[in-house]
């Protein structure tokens, strides 16, 4: 069993391999496998992230470029593993073919791209990628990626290492270490992994290093002089022919002898000169702590690696079929240079990527390329993701990891004769699917299956939502007929448990739960059971929750949950987190520190198709669909009833025929009646409502809509209208009576914090407001967005409740979580000049407080100008919200610009 590697875990490998700050191992499995709060874990990537750019000396072109293609790849990456299964595949396996079909093809594309514009390896011997390892084909021996660097360092230096003449100090400080650095220049040539503080020590940007082998011309000499001086260069140097094309791009036989013995044509020996310039050039101290870093990189991730795919393997083994990771770096040079050459050889988009997808072997193309084939526009990921849950189907734990590659001329016959067998077995099994969708939905479905011999062919009718329920389960029957394995076999059971838990209520035979039981004892007896354990717990679990046991259905959804991170099963880690989060909150409510998780594994397990909904509104939706759809009770068992049922009966039946009437002496009896129950707690729904709360909500609505309806009814019919609005009315003194009655519920917020005091703010119910505040409601508490009453009152513009909560000492440093926006910022982006007047004439020094983007609220305001209609219209679609005019934020301009100006020139005169 294995999984594919998360985003997060890909970034901590890069993270480690530069030897940054290390995490713990438990901070890194947290992040690594969706185990911390949002928050957290956004800081923790935005965090690693930006040391990996930093220790990488990118800058913010570099930085943008890679947080795209970043973007990009992870959106690929999760796609692929949404759409896969890894079976029996063990960690070795689901690495090696991840490495050779997705990330080696791909990274080798995306760096090919990044290097067009301005090469990465500038100045490098040709002839071999630097930063990989590879074997000199001239020795015949390993050459990884420090030894590398350290050696086009020493050759510039014209030295030996010995005489390396490398300083740590600022320039004019005699005082080096020298024996230390030669030391460590000679371990890092013996393939010792370089410390990051060594290297920004020893080449920090005051390092004096004498560059005796480099070639440096005056720019205004003629050509023939600077064609002297590359020839006097080379001479100085003892640099042959031989030794010239392993050095720079001038590998034809005889072009350089020609240049050499200067009967080449003038701008051939210009080309040689430009070539030596570029190939001798001084570095910089930052490129050489960014070389050595990348080597350090490389070759730590190299080595890590080989230790984990083929142990017992040396670094320096040239051997590739036993160091396996030799065929990815040829997959690596084959991709780059095919990329590359497409590039040059074409005028169009169109022609090189017509050009590289043709230059592919047929048998790589459907294989190894299928990955990176620029010919597969719309959902990429699919082709991919089917041929790897095809592969590790196949395979077995501790099975050899197969050669990707030809090793040799000997054995590329043998190893493409393999490939277009297997892509020819895969073929015809997919006209073999075709075929049989064709006949079970035509002829007898039962003589369709029994002339299939394939179990993955027949598994794919099996879940297959298209045939009817007859067909599936005719299916499955020949699944077990077909299974020559134990986990092939618990294969068939899963398929038959997911027909009976999750069709619907109506569609149960009637002994469901008895053959749900059997289905469940076989499994879980079976050897086959440890494939398939994340679905036999999900499925236990609902087994559990048909029978009304609650907690241990939770209990086991939970454990199912942990189990997806033995195996890699598609979305239904995500069906399993949706499944898990809808039991807690059904009757006990949104618990956000324990709720998160299932929220994030939701997200990054395929649950959101559409736009993502927040953790508040999940919980909201999770708890419908819990009572809607995942509860369904067995045949003969009492069907349970959400918990706050009873109590709203209880404050909607009961209270709300008295609230109509207007008996208030009655309502007070109520209240006296449900005090126990009712009045210190909330309701036991994932709104987590007091009874405050509910009226509020429910008064809320009647309000919105009675503007509605008298626009709407006809004058016959106004009396109706006269109804509507005495229930408003009669509700809002119940709201009185209740908070005389129960005064903390004012303080009570819901599960998205709301207070009863954000509420009224929000609907600029002035009466209630003073109410509330008068009863003690906390003027400062901050909801889930870290939103006060205050900003509540600033978006509704009501200036009268923004005076009351200013007066009854609102804290106005109190800001948004997100976006840091005081209620002046929030004045200042709805546009509304008068409540920005009010909040200065309080509160003037607000105006310089920045918010999260370093806006004051003069130049928020100033930003929403550049396209005002385009912000109205996004205000107006996203948050139902209209803003002010354009002559409202002109006022507003002017006001924060005169307000900051005298604030300045207070703090001159204060100075002073």
């Amino acid at each position: 069993m294995a999984t594919i590697p998360s985003f997060e875990a890909l970034l901590l490998e890069i993270h480690q391999s530069l030897d940054l700050g290390p995490y713990s191992s438990k901070v890194k499995d947290k992040f690594a496998n969706l185990g911390m709060r949002n928050k957290n874990h956004k800081d923790m990537a935005a965090n690693v992230c930006g040391a990996i750019f930093n220790s990488l000396d990118m800058d913010a072109a570099a930085c943008r470029d890679a947080v795209l293609g970043m973007s990009e790849w992870e959106g690929y990456h999760k796609a692929v593993e949404l759409n896969t299964w890894t079976s029996n595949a063990d960690q070795h396996q689901v690495v090696w073919h991840l490495l050779g079909y997705c990330y080696v093809p791909a990274l080798a594309r995306r760096i090919a791209f990044w290097n067009l514009d301005g090469a990465f390896d500038k100045g490098m011997p040709g002839g071999a990628f630097w930063f990989l390892p590879h074997v000199n084909i001239t020795t015949g021996t390993m050459e990884l990626p420090v030894p590398h660097v350290v050696d086009w360092l020493i050759d510039l230096l014209d030295c030996s290492i010995g005489k390396a003449g490398v300083g740590t100090g600022l320039p004019g400080d005699d005082n080096t270490d020298r024996d230390s650095i030669v030391r460590n220049l000679h371990n890092w040539k013996n393939a010792s992994i370089p410390r990051v503080h060594s290297i920004n020590g020893y080449f920090s940007d005051g390092a004096k290093l004498v560059f005796k082998g480099v070639f440096e011309l005056a720019e205004d000499l003629a050509d023939d002089a600077k064609f002297e001086a590359a020839l006097a260069f080379i001479q100085f140097r003892n640099l042959s022919a031989d030794d010239l094309r392993d050095q720079i791009p001038m590998t034809q036989p005889g072009r350089l002898e020609a240049i050499m013995d200067e009967s080449a044509t003038d701008e051939e020996k210009q080309l040689f000169v430009q070539a030596l310039l570029t190939r001798y050039a001084k570095p910089g101290m930052a490129m050489i702590r960014q070389r050595l870093r990348v080597a350090r990189m490389v070759q730590d991730g190299y080595i890590r690696l080989l230790k984990f795919l083929c142990p017992g393997v040396q670094a320096t083994c040239t051997d590739p079929s036993q160091n396996k990771l030799l065929q990815l770096a040829g997959i690596f040079g084959t991709v780059y240079n095919l990329t590359v050459d497409a590039w040059k050889n074409s005028d169009t988009q169109d022609e090189e990527d017509i050009l590289f997808e043709s230059r592919l072997a047929p048998w790589d193309k459907a294989d190894i390329f299928l990955s990176i084939l620029p010919s597969i526009k719309n959902e990429r990921h699919l082709p991919v993701a089917d041929l790897l849950t095809r592969r590790f189907a196949k395979l077995a734990d501790g099975d050899a990891l197969e050669d990707l590659v030809a090793l040799d001329m000997h054995t590329a016959t043998t190893l493409i004769a393999s490939k277009c067998r297997r892509l020819k077995e895969e073929h015809e099994e997919n006209m073999r699917l075709h075929s049989l969708l064709e006949r079970v939905r035509t002829a007898s479905p039962w003589r369709a299956l029994q002339g299939e011999a394939s179990y993955a062919v027949v598994s794919h009718i099996a879940n297959s939502t298209t045939p009817p329920a007859k067909t599936r389960l005719l299916a499955m029957q020949r699944l077990r007929e077909l299974a020559a394995t134990p986990a092939e076999m618990v294969g068939a059971i899963v398929l038959e448990l997911a027909e009976l838990l999750n069709c619907p209520h109506t569609n149960r035979p009637s002994d469901v739960r008895q053959q749900v039981e059997a289905l469940l004892a076989d499994a879980e007896t079976s050897a086959g059971h440890t494939t398939w354990k994340a679905p036999l717990l999900q499925y236990r679990a609902k087994h559990l929750l048909a029978q009304n046991a609650f907690d241990d259905a939770a209990k086991l959804m939970r454990a199912a949950l942990e189990a997806c991170n033995d195996g890699n099963f598609g979305t239904l880690r995500g069906e399993i987190a949706r499944d898990a989060f809808a039991i807690e909150v059904a009757n006990l409510g949104l618990i956000p520190a324990n709720h998160e998780k299932y929220h994030r594994n939701m997200l990054a397990y395929g649950m959101f198709q559409g736009q993502v909904t927040s953790l508040e509104d999940t919980a909201v939706w999770v708890s419908e669909y819990f009572w809607d759809d995942l509860y369904k009770p067995y045949p003969g068992m009492e069907s349970v009833q959400p918990l706050a049922k009873k109590q709203a009966e209880a404050f909607i039946q009961e209270a709300l025929p008295v609230i109509i009437e207007g008996n208030w002496d009655a309502l007070k009896q109520w209240m006296k009646h449900h005090a126990k129950t009712l009045k210190q707690g909330t309701i036991r729904e994932v709104r987590s409502n007091t009874v405050l709360m509910a009226w509020l909500k429910m008064q809320d609505e009647f309000a919105r809509q009675l503007p509605i309806l008298r626009a709407a009814v006809s004058s016959d019919l106004q009396g109706e209208i006269s109804k509507v609005e005495k229930l408003v009315a009669h509700w809002r003194h119940a709201i009185h009576l209740l908070v005389e009655a129960w005064p903390k519920q004012v303080n009570m917020a819901d599960f998205k914090g709301q207070t009863p005091l954000m509420m009224v703010a929000d609907a600029s119910d002035e009466q209630l407001t003073l109410a509330f505040l008068n009863a003690g409601a906390d003027v400062n508490a901050q909801d889930y967005l870290g939103r006060t009453a205050l900003h509540a009152a600033v978006t509704a513009r009501s200036k009268n409740c923004v005076s009351m909560l200013l007066t009854h000492q609102a804290d106005t440093s109190r800001v948004t979580y997100d976006e840091a926006n005081t209620a002046l910022h929030t004045a200042a982006r709805m546009g509304y000049a008068d409540i920005v007047a009010l909040v200065i004439e309080h509160h003037a020094h607000l105006v310089a407080k920045e918010n999260s983007f370093h806006q004051t609220p003069l130049e928020l305001a100033k930003k929403i100008m550049i396209d005002l209609p385009g912000f109205r219209n996004m205000m107006a679609t996203h948050h139902r919200r209209s803003i002010g005019s354009t002559q409202d934020f002109d006022q507003i301009i002017a006001m924060l610009t005169d307000t900051a100006c005298d604030d300045q020139l207070g703090k001159k005169k204060n100075a002073s």
